[in-house]
């Protein structure tokens, strides 16, 4: 049993492993043999009760437990600067961390924060359930970093779950907040802070920014979203929308006219993404 948890290791470790594709179990199973050698045994045991808590969700958090452990053994195993033979690359694993943690950070400010922003201040109300916003990062985020891959060839340390069809928590969420919104989030001073964070986020007196309150998840764009609506736990979402992450992520690159609204209407999200890549932000941070 996880004395952090209460629950059981084995049990829980094995609903991770059948979870996931194939081709991660192998390597799932060499970073838990590898665990014991590249960490003392209290950090493993912390680590491993991060896999034991992700066993207890569902299946799409379950597998995010190889991102975690693949992660932290490459960390482990190939970002040691003191074993490094050169200055140069010890730079190179250094930059390599860094670019990884910056990623993740432009993902935070473009994405998972002003999503889950725009459920707090506009969810509760028919078709929008309030656990929306908590179920941004275990499903909304895998629709969104599909699509950088798919478009921007963007490779994020967050491994999207291609199969995921509970598309609910997902969001035309700039299409919900105002301008005065993306200012705040893309301010330097708030790069990968969490919303509730942000004190001009709830700032009394200031512009609303929250321009369209009436948005329903699983509609996204939510100008081309189709017509025919399903439910999930009382949750709306688009039956086209529900066909996957991987799904969306294929047709957001679909080069046909007919597909032509919807790339127009992606390309805010891929810009504000990438403003955090520009030399007179980017090289400021480096």
């Amino acid at each position: 049993t996880d004395r952090f948890t209460q629950a059981p290791i084995q049990h829980n470790v094995n609903k991770v492993f059948m979870a996931m594709e194939e081709w991660k179990k192998p390597i799932f199973t060499l970073c838990l043999l590898a665990l014991r050698q590249l960490v003392p045994p209290e950090v493993g045991a912390l680590k491993l009760s991060a896999v034991v808590e992700r066993g207890l969700a569902c299946p799409q958090v379950q597998v995010t437990s190889f991102s975690f452990l693949a992660l932290l053994c490459a960390d482990m195993m190939f970002t040691d600067v003191a074993g490094a033979t050169s200055a140069r690359q010890r730079f190179g694993r250094c930059l390599d961390h860094w670019l990884d943690a910056y990623k993740e950070q432009a993902l935070i400010s473009a994405f998972t924060e002003p999503a889950k922003f725009y459920w707090a201040s506009s969810g509760s109300r028919p078709g929008c359930p309030p656990w929306l916003e908590e179920n941004v990062e275990a499903h909304a985020l895998n629709w969104y970093v599909a699509m950088l891959g798919s478009t921007l060839g963007i490779q994020l340390p967050h491994l999207p779950v291609f199969w995921d069809t509970f598309a609910p928590p997902v969001v035309d969420f700039w299409e919900g907040l105002s301008e005065e919104g993306w200012k705040i989030f893309r301010l330097p001073s708030n790069f990968g802070r969490r919303w509730k964070n942000i004190s001009a986020l709830a700032r009394p007196g200031q512009a609303p920014l929250v321009t369209n309150g009436r948005l329903l998840g699983g509609h996204f764009p939510w100008k081309t979203a189709g017509h025919h609506t399903i439910y999930a736990l009382g949750a709306a979402m688009d039956a086209e929308l529900s066909r996957g992450a991987g799904h969306f992520a294929n047709e957001a690159v679909n080069p046909s006219d007919a597909a032509k609204p919807r790339r127009e209407l992606l390309a805010r999200y891929l810009e504000r993404f990438a403003h955090f890549f520009r030399r007179d932000v980017f090289v400021r941070r480096c």
